[in-house]
């Protein structure tokens, strides 16, 4: 069977009529109807009955997995969704606030570790914060904080967890199936861009300087967000370019990824240059402003996504936020901020019912074909520049 085509903004109607719109991921799937004559518990997963022996052997899978569809204890006769199996979430509820508690804690030792090793750099070699040992530090501390929120999360779940855990897993999946050419064209030339500009050390040439940009070099605007600083840099802001590139172009059109990457990164740049004197590089204002378009369609569209995404995409911005504060040395805070700020405003301005959308489908084309070029064209000049082959 085909895939369905990903909904256009053009096939949304706005709200209220939006909640009769059909989904394919929205809707859970009838569970087999096999028979089960088991003393034993299992679940259902890929469409296969598997064995979890006693019933706390279920709980970890079902903590571990809570997608799993349908389960089936002593005496069923037939498979039945977790949340309709009695007493099964006040064990699947005791056993996530312990494996929020593990979690929690490995990120305690890895905060306690990368404190340990700025100390004994700063006395012995006086390295400063901005040191690994003081990422080390700074990431090991911002997924405590995190972890330590996870435990309270946990012990708070209510039925509807596995209901959301399917859906989510439902919505992803059809997420991957759809195309997404412009997510590649975008992700993939970021990483070309990184892998020939890390070993040179005349990145700066086409980072976002700051008394450079005020000097007149504007489109360093343009090309220090095509820049990074390590693998680590690189592989969360292309990571998160292709989980949230796919959903925009799945749920929108592949011209708004572009429109809204752009603006985005622009947007991350310009409050940098007022806000920041440091000079920074990375492509994060852009990622933000996916989140801040996704969160804005979630707010106007509330059927397109799934039930749970706004929330998900507030936790995105508070983490970001969280480790921000935490990092202030190392991350640009105000190009997250601008970047999130011009991907909601994007959303605000596209996702609205009005006379814009209705004659926006040419224009938004040939906006979205005009800003994947200017941001192909930076990363070829950001290259170009860092390699001293042109005046900067």
């Amino acid at each position: 069977m085909q895939d369905p085509a990903p909904p256009s903004l053009h096939d949304v109607p706005p709200p209220p009529s939006d909640a009769a719109q059909a989904q394919p991921w929205r809707d859970d799937e009838p569970l087999p109807q096999t028979r089960i004559d088991s003393p034993h518990h299992g679940f259902l997963l890929e469409g296969q009955v598997l064995d979890a022996g006693d019933r706390a052997g279920l709980v970890r899978h079902l903590a571990k997995i809570p997608s799993i569809p349908g389960v089936y204890v002593p005496g069923a006769e037939v498979l039945a969704p977790p949340e309709e199996v009695p007493g099964l979430l006040d064990e699947y509820r005791l056993e996530a606030v312990r494996l929020a508690r593990r979690s929690a804690l490995w990120a305690g030792l890895f905060a306690a570790a990368g404190v340990g090793l700025l100390v004994w750099s700063l006395l012995r070699w006086d390295l400063g914060f901005r040191s690994l040992p003081g990422l080390v530090a700074v990431f090991g501390a911002a997924y405590l904080v995190l972890g330590l929120h996870g435990i309270r999360a946990a012990g708070r779940v209510q039925a509807d967890v596995f209901v959301r855990a399917r859906q989510g897993r439902r919505h992803w999946e059809w997420v991957r199936r759809q195309p997404a050419p412009f997510t590649w064209a975008l992700g993939a030339p970021l990483v070309v861009v990184y892998v020939c500009t890390m070993a040179d050390e005349s990145v700066l040439r086409a980072a976002l300087v700051k008394p450079a940009v005020w000097n007149g070099e504007a489109w360093r605007m343009l090309t220090g967000p095509m820049l990074h600083a390590g693998v680590y840099h690189v592989w969360m802001n292309v990571s998160a370019l292709f989980a949230l590139g796919r959903m925009t172009e799945a749920h929108a059109t592949r011209f708004h990824l572009a429109a809204v990457f752009l603006c985005s990164v622009l947007g991350g740049s310009v409050l940098s240059v007022l806000l920041s004197p440091r000079t920074s590089v990375g492509a994060s204002g852009g990622v933000m402003g996916l989140v801040g378009f996704l969160w804005m369609m979630a707010r106007l569209r509330p059927r397109v996504l799934p039930d749970d995404f706004g929330e998900r995409m507030t936790y995105a911005v508070g983490a970001t936020a969280l480790l921000g504060v935490i990092g202030f040395e190392f991350i640009d805070n105000w190009a997250h901020l601008g970047g999130l700020l011009a991907g909601g405003g994007m959303g605000w301005l596209l996702l609205r019912d009005g006379p814009w959308e209705r004659r926006a489908g040419w224009t938004m084309a040939a906006a979205g074909a005009l800003s994947l070029l200017i941001l192909l064209g930076a990363m070829f000049g950001t290259v170009v520049v860092a390699w001293g082959l042109a005046g900067g």
